[in-house]
């Protein structure tokens, strides 16, 4: 696609944000000042969701038309939940060198095959001083759907990120993280000035009170009691669904300790929101419910790249150079020519002599050869090592991440049958730290099946509760 083309592309975009229910869905108008000309949103039934991509695309194309949604240039937004993140300090380095480093750390976030994974970083590296990033991966074949979906809905898209980035881009601050509230789950971003630190994702639990009292323990552990994050903010901007109260909202600061800033259609700067944009809904919705799908059509309209994207990755592998035919015809007389050259030489030259000097030379040779076999023998013995890791090991990486740095918990025996069936028995001081584990496991899309078996208080002087529990690890089969 040409600069012109995409230039075109811009002046009208639509931003569609993928949730657990729908697609949320926004087009602006780019030209002069942003307008926010349609807004919809197309909830998921039995026959069209994420799992029917060929009935949803259908669906896609049908809403967007009863909708009057005619640009075709889109900024696609996805669930944190699809995510891994982890943040790396890069030492200074030239661009080049600096993403070659990421892509192989970004190898090793890989729960499978990371020709199976897609990576991108955001953040800046610098060549003079350390810099910090924050690595993103998904699998590949979520956003070849992803991409399998506008293609058959009629639409190209420009970008794929996480919406929440886009809302803490938009709406956001930088000394403030940003939260993202829907019906069933919360995605947390927060991006400093010394770079990017945290995305991340929060099952919902129960539902209105359950929900944000189960939200504010998550956000208080992520936020205030994470000392890899530095000192803690003193607040953070939410977007809440319509489904969400503002009771709520006021019970999930009191229990963070965070104040919680509401973001609304009052933070658009200098973007105006048509008259006609709801089409029809107004009387059920209010524009509020679709700022992350304004967000996100709002950073495609923006100068520059998307702090994230995952369909033009900087940590994609390097694409091998492919030449023309007027390339491949020099070059095949080139080779045409030397190779004539080296006949004539060989004619002219006294075989007897040139033997001679080969059998000479070659004995010269025979200790470098030697060397060169045993460095080439050593690194075929790890890189056979590295590739043929133990699934255990990766599998108590893992958990060990879901038990964090709380000393509260502690595991008191494990064990992995055939490398996917598992157990954990462990100790902790209160119910609700198990609960919390056991969460952490079930939102890690390498597990499957988590359950907690048994828990109940300890007998003897150390008190204190005991529990069991049991998963599937699939992290290198699958990571749905």
């Amino acid at each position: 696609m040409t600069r012109q083309s995409l230039k075109l592309l811009r002046r009208n975009i639509l931003g569609l944000a993928i949730d657990e229910d729908g697609i949320s869905c926004a087009q602006i108008s780019a030209s002069g000042g942003p307008v926010v000309r349609r807004l919809g949103r197309l909830a998921f039934t039995e026959q069209a969701s994420l799992k029917t991509p060929d009935a949803l695309a259908a669906a896609l194309r049908a809403f967007l038309k009863q909708h009057h949604m005619t640009a075709s240039a889109a900024v696609i937004g996805l669930p944190a939940r699809w995510m891994i993140a982890q943040q790396h300090e890069v030492p200074p380095a030239d661009p080049a060198a600096a993403v070659a480093m990421l892509r192989l750390r970004a190898e090793r976030m890989a729960v499978q095959d990371s020709h199976a994974m897609v990576f991108d970083f955001v953040g800046q590296t610098d060549r003079s001083k350390p810099s910090r990033v924050l690595v993103l991966g998904m699998l590949q074949s979520r956003l070849d759907e992803v991409a399998a979906l506008c293609d058959k809905a009629g639409l190209t898209p420009l970008a794929a990120m996480p919406t929440v980035l886009a809302v803490s881009r938009v709406f956001g601050s930088e000394e403030q993280p940003t939260v993202v509230i829907s019906s069933r789950t919360a995605d947390i971003a927060w991006e400093a000035p010394s770079g990017a630190r945290l995305l991340r994702h929060v099952a919902a639990i129960g539902g209105g009170r359950t929900s944000a009292v189960s939200l504010a323990g998550e956000l208080r552990r992520t936020l205030v009691l994470n000392p890899a994050l530095g000192p803690a903010p003193s607040g953070i901007r939410v977007w809440q669904d319509p489904t969400g109260a503002q009771e709520d909202l006021n019970l999930l600061q009191e229990r963070s300790g965070l104040a919680a800033e509401r973001i609304d259609a009052r933070h658009l700067r200098q973007t105006t929101i048509s008259p006609t944009a709801l089409n029809g809904d107004a009387d059920r919705l209010e524009a509020d419910a679709f700022l992350p799908a304004i967000a996100l059509a709002m950073t495609g309209a923006a100068d520059g790249a998307p702090p994230v994207d995952f369909l033009h990755s900087r940590l994609a592998p390097p694409v091998q150079q492919r030449f023309n035919r007027r390339t491949v015809q020099a070059i095949a007389a080139a080779v045409a020519v030397v190779l004539g050259l080296v006949v004539f030489y060989i004619h002219v030259q006294n075989r007897e002599a040139e033997a001679i000097a080969l059998e000479s030379r070659l004995s010269e040779m025979a200790d470098e050869l030697r060397a060169a076999q045993t460095r080439l023998d050593r690194f075929s013995y790890g890189r056979r090592y590295y590739t043929d890791r133990s699934r255990v090991l990766d599998c108590l990486s893992h958990i060990s991440a879901a038990f964090g740095t709380d000393s509260s918990i502690w595991t008191t025996r494990f064990q992995l049958y055939d490398g996917r069936r598992g157990q954990l028995l462990g100790r902790a001081t209160d119910q609700r730290t198990v609960l919390s584990v056991r969460d952490r496991l079930a939102q890690n899309p390498v597990f499957e099946n988590v359950s907690l078996t048994e828990m109940r208080t300890a007998t003897g002087a150390s008190g204190g509760i005991t529990f069991s529990m049991t998963f599937d690890f699939v992290g290198g089969e699958q990571a749905r």
